[in-house]
C-alpha cells in the first residue's frame, strides 16, 4: 500500500477516503466513503487507515455475497441484512453532521447549559444501554421505523433482532459522539 493511499489531508487532518466498488454502490447507497481519522500526525493516520481497511474491505465482501434484496411473500423486496445496514449507516452520517453542524452553529452559551447538555446526553446513553428500559425500546421502533419508511418497506417485514439491536447501537454510537464534542474529545471519529 502506497504511503498515501486511501489517505486524504484537509487543514492538517487525515481523512479515510475510499471509492466503493462500482457494483456495490447500490447496495451500500453511496460512491465514496470519507471520515475523518481524527490526527493530523501521519503515522497515527496510518494506524487508524490500517484498522479502517480491515473494517470497509469485511463490509464489501459481506455485500459482495448477499443479495440487494430478498423476495417477500408478497413478491415485494426487502433490503437484505447489508442492505440495512447501508440503511442504518447512511441514518448515523446525516444525522451526526446534522449534530455537528448544530453545535457549531448554536453552541451551549455557558458552563451551566453544557453541563445541562452532557447530564441530557448521559441519560440518553444509560437509557439505550439498558435492554430493559421501555423508553430505550420506544426510540430504538420510532427511529428503526423512520429509517426503513424512508427506503419504502414496512418494518414488520424486517428481521426484527438483527436490525432492533443494528438501530440501538446507532443510536449509542450518535450519543456517544454528542457526549465526546460536549466534551471536546475530538480524539475518535467513531465509537463503535
Amino acid at each position: 500500500m502506497s504511503q498515501s493511499q486511501h489517505l486524504l489531508r484537509r487543514n492538517g487532518v487525515y481523512y479515510y477516503h475510499r471509492r466503493v466498488p462500482l457494483p456495490l454502490v447500490k447496495k451500500l447507497g453511496k460512491k465514496v466513503i470519507l471520515f475523518s481519522l481524527g490526527t493530523t500526525n501521519l503515522k497515527q493516520a496510518k494506524k487508524r487507515r490500517a484498522l479502517a481497511e480491515l473494517k470497509w474491505d469485511a463490509q464489501f465482501d459481506a455485500l459482495e455475497q448477499a443479495p440487494l434484496h430478498k423476495p417477500t411473500a408478497n413478491g415485494g423486496h426487502l433490503p437484505s441484512q447489508g442492505g440495512l445496514m447501508g440503511l442504518i449507516q447512511d441514518y448515523v452520517q446525516r444525522t451526526d453532521e446534522r449534530a455537528k453542524g448544530q453545535s457549531l452553529s448554536d453552541p451551549p452559551a455557558n458552563m451551566d447549559q453544557k453541563a445541562e447538555i452532557k447530564a441530557d446526553v448521559e441519560i440518553e446513553l444509560g437509557v439505550l444501554k439498558n435492554l430493559n428500559d421501555p423508553r430505550g425500546a420506544q426510540v430504538v421502533h420510532a427511529v428503526g421505523e423512520e429509517i426503513i419508511k424512508r427506503a419504502g418497506h414496512p418494518l414488520e417485514a424486517v428481521p426484527q433482532d438483527f436490525f432492533t439491536e443494528a438501530v440501538r447501537r446507532a443510536l449509542l454510537e450518535l450519543g456517544t459522539r454528542r457526549h465526546a464534542r460536549i466534551n471536546d474529545d475530538f480524539s475518535h471519529t467513531f465509537f463503535n
